[in-house]
C-alpha cells in the first residue's frame, strides 16, 4: 500500500493503466487513467484506509483515432451533458475537445471521472505509472505516450 500511494505522489502526471469494466458494460478492458489526488482527498478523505481514488479517464484525440497508440495524444474525456427535465438523471451528450490545461464550466461540460479501488481485495488491474513523453527533436507532440508501459501492457495482452 506504501509502494502504492509513493508511486501516485512521486509521478508527475500520475498516468496509469487500469484494466476495469465500466458500470452498465460487460466488457473489461484497458484504460488510461489519470489519478487526480486533490480530488481524491475531497472526495474520499479515508482514502488512505479504503484505498479508492479519484480517477480520470484519458482517450485518444479523435484525430488520432487512426494512429497506433504510441503516437496518439492523449486527453481527459470530456461530455456535454444535459439534466433531463423529467427525471432530473443527467444525460451524456457527446464527447468534446478540452485541452489538458483548460476547465470548461461545469454546468455544460462533464469529465469521465470515477472513484476506483486501486488496492486490496476488490481492486483493480493496475499497470504503471507511466509518463508522457517528453518534446524534444524526436517527438514534437505534446501527451504522448511513453513506449515502455505500453509495451509491457502489449505483453499483458498477448498473454491472455
Amino acid at each position: 500500500l506504501d509502494s502504492l500511494l509513493q508511486q501516485i505522489t512521486s509521478s508527475v502526471v500520475k498516468l496509469f493503466f487500469i484494466k476495469y469494466t465500466p458500470p452498465n458494460t460487460l466488457i473489461q478492458r484497458w484504460y488510461l487513467i489519470e489519478v487526480d489526488m486533490e480530488s481524491t482527498k475531497t472526495v474520499n478523505p479515508s482514502f488512505g484506509t479504503n484505498h479508492k481514488y479519484w480517477c480520470v479517464f484519458q482517450a485518444k484525440h479523435t484525430a488520432d483515432e487512426t494512429k497506433s497508440d504510441e503516437y496518439s495524444r492523449w486527453w481527459p474525456e470530456w461530455y456535454r451533458y444535459h439534466t433531463d427535465a423529467a427525471t432530473q438523471l443527467v444525460v451524456y451528450d457527446y464527447r468534446v475537445h478540452i485541452r489538458p490545461d483548460r476547465t470548461p464550466s461545469s454546468l455544460t461540460h462533464v469529465q469521465w471521472a470515477t472513484l476506483l479501488p486501486l488496492f486490496g481485495p476488490s481492486s483493480i488491474s493496475l499497470l504503471g505509472p507511466t509518463e508522457f513523453q517528453p518534446c524534444g527533436e524526436i517527438t514534437q507532440t505534446k501527451q504522448t505516450l511513453q513506449l515502455d508501459n505500453l509495451h509491457q501492457l502489449k505483453k499483458i495482452c498477448d498473454a491472455n
